[in-house]
């Protein structure tokens, strides 16, 4: 005896598994653009389509069961299986999608930077590594020699291949494509369809509702200088993608690569995936939680001599660090009360999709409580980072800098509202038979990518003056005018007095100078003499300013000191020249000069010379 036909939607009769490919006219019923041919996450990638009792019956029709559409319900066409043309077409579509998306995370990220800010003290070390004789007296490159030691390997062997600019947009490009591509693995973790994932791809690249940004001022892109955060959030959200698949081994094993690209966002991320982890490893044998242990610290190998020097240097000294914290970079450290609420409403919104999928029993709620959970382990890490830097002024938990980790929040709240619009976009064809999900995903994504590509165009490449590529040493400001001059026309071996607000004089001139306030100390290593050579410059006592503010500070008291202090400073640190404000009335021979700055020669005796020094 035949069972009852099962019905869906509209009481349709719905094959059971097995029965042969699903109907043209049925296949509206799933959520992915491709979700008969090879879901990539068969368990999370259909909805839940509930019909109310009753619906598209006559008053005399008996009602047949109904069959709530699940994973495991769902038929597969087997010729998409099979078909090599079909995989290659979907292969490529995606692919070009993802290289779409981090196009866009570039354009609106600012474009590509070389040179700029952090690069400023990044490059000389990577010139270091190139050459163990380059500038063997700069204090800045002491400071930063094992500063993203890694990272800086990795640009000293592109530069090798590609020259030092061609390095750093060759990592600009595999980190934005590296981003994207790791974002597509989490959106197909959570079930969504390609079109979802450019949706939530858009979203992430235009920052829209502040996404991507957190409690304190580092973004999840990065800034257009490419640095190892970018690399680092994008194996965070890899990670997360395979710990949702319950791949424990694999989730551990990309977390040790974040601690090897990038120690401080590393350790954060261990401490908040452990509890998580552990909890997927309970109730398997003890071996397993010693080789996903194993797994997680095997890339630290590498870092353990760059650990070692730093510790020997008093990287690890705690004293006085908040107010150092304070001084340098508050902006890391201060606590953004008025992106609080955004953060935790991303936070909510996690939590009411969690509710919302967890009643309609679909199967993205286990993805979506992970995601959760990780969200609520750092909002508790950004509260005790707030109680010790603001209230208890300690300096431990602070240093650690929990809210590094809080633009995730806003990442994962973004997930969700995408997701929770597919499964109210499934839910709709549900109801109506004759919208096809498949051709409206197909649409909405044509259109996503006309939509943005025109608006990328009309509003960031076309904008006056907007450059995609810029460089730092082809500037035509004055700073950048007077460092090629003094990088064309002195000695190599020269010590330089400069203006310690200005940024950028060792890597654009070349030349060895006292302190930078930009090129500051990890923790504290050679903290006392960075505070000690700043304190020179500015003519004896700091600014009480904080952050940046100080940089203006520090370059006024420079240019109020006198001959008499010059030369004392030229004969404590070696220095022959200085550069100095245009309009300062100290008297000494200029050498070059422009609208802003001149080169003098300090007058030093003879017998305070160095020997070999010209």
């Amino acid at each position: 005896m035949r069972a009852p036909a099962t019905k869906i939607g509209v009481r349709r009769p719905f094959p059971s598994q097995g029965a042969g490919p699903l109907p043209e006219s049925n296949r509206s019923s799933g959520t992915h653009d491709d979700s008969i041919c090879a879901p990539p996450e068969p368990s999370l990638a259909h909805l839940s389509c509930r019909p109310s009792r009753g619906a598209g019956r006559s008053p005399n029709q008996t009602e047949a069961p109904v069959r709530t559409m699940t994973p495991s319900a769902l038929p597969r066409n087997p010729a998409c299986h099979t078909s090599p043309a079909v995989r290659l077409r979907s292969s490529l579509s995606t692919a070009a999608v993802v290289l779409w998306v981090a196009a866009l995370m570039i354009l609106y990220n600012g474009g590509i930077a070389v040179g700029y800010l952090n690069h400023t003290a990044l490059l000389p070390v990577v010139r270091r590594i190139l050459n163990p004789d380059y500038l063997p007296r700069d204090f800045g490159i002491a400071l930063r020699l094992y500063h993203h030691r890694i990272f800086a390997q990795v640009v000293a062997v592109g530069s090798g291949i590609l020259g030092e600019d061609g390095a750093i947009i060759a990592l600009t490009l595999v980190g934005m494509v590296l981003m994207a591509a790791c974002l597509l693995y989490l959106s197909r973790s959570l079930g969504l369809s390609l079109a979802g994932y450019a949706t939530a791809g858009v979203l992430l690249a235009l920052q829209a509702a502040e996404t991507g940004r957190g409690l304190e001022a580092n973004r999840f892109l990065g800034n257009d200088h490419i640095m190892p955060p970018t690399f680092a959030h994008a194996l965070i959200l890899l990670a997360v993608s395979l710990l949702i698949k319950g791949q424990c081994r694999a989730a551990s094993f990309a977390a040790g690569l974040i601690l090897l690209m990038h120690t401080q966002i590393g350790v954060l991320f261990v401490l908040i995936l452990l509890p998580l982890l552990f909890t997927r490893l309970r109730g398997r044998p003890p071996r397993e939680s010693l080789i996903c242990l194993a797994l997680l610290a095997a890339p630290l190998l590498p870092l353990l001599p760059q650990i070692s020097q730093m510790a020997r240097h008093g990287a690890a000294d705690v004293s006085g660090l908040i107010d150092y914290f304070r001084f340098r970079q508050p902006h890391h450290f201060a606590f953004r009360a008025d992106r609080m609420v955004l953060v935790v409403c991303f936070f909510l919104v996690q939590l009411c999709t969690l509710a919302w999928l967890n009643r309609r029993r679909h199967p993205g709620a286990e993805a979506v409580r992970c995601l959760a959970s990780l969200s609520a382990l750092i909002l508790v890490s950004s509260g005790l980072h707030y109680l010790d830097y603001h209230l208890l002024k300690w300096g431990p938990i602070a240093r650690m800098q929990f809210l590094r980790l809080s633009p995730l929040v806003t990442v994962f709240g973004m997930l969700c509202v995408v997701l929770c619009l597919q499964v109210g976009a499934g839910w709709v064809c549900c109801r109506r038979p004759e919208l096809d999900l498949r051709r409206m995903g197909h649409l909405w994504l044509a259109g996503l990518v006309l939509a943005t590509s025109a608006f990328a165009y009309a509003d960031e490449v076309h904008r006056p003056g907007y450059a995609l590529i810029r460089k730092h040493r082809e500037e035509s400001s004055p700073w950048a005018d007077i460092c090629r001059h003094i990088r064309e026309s002195t000695n190599s071996d020269t010590v330089f007095l400069t203006p310690p607000g200005n940024e950028g004089f060792t890597y654009l001139s070349e030349r060895s100078t006292v302190a930078e306030f930009k090129i500051s100390p990890d923790g504290g290593m050679c903290l006392k003499e960075w505070y000690e050579r700043l304190r020179d410059l500015a003519g004896g006592a700091l600014p009480e300013g904080t952050g940046f503010e100080n940089e203006h500070s520090l370059n006024e008291a420079y240019a109020r000191l006198g001959p008499e202090a010059l030369i004392a400073l030229a004969a404590k640190y070696g220095a022959r020249m200085a550069v100095l404000p245009s309009d300062s009335p100290v008297p000494f021979e200029p050498i070059y000069s422009n609208p802003a700055y001149r080169v003098v020669r300090i007058p030093v005796e003879p017998a305070e010379r160095p020997a070999g020094q010209s």
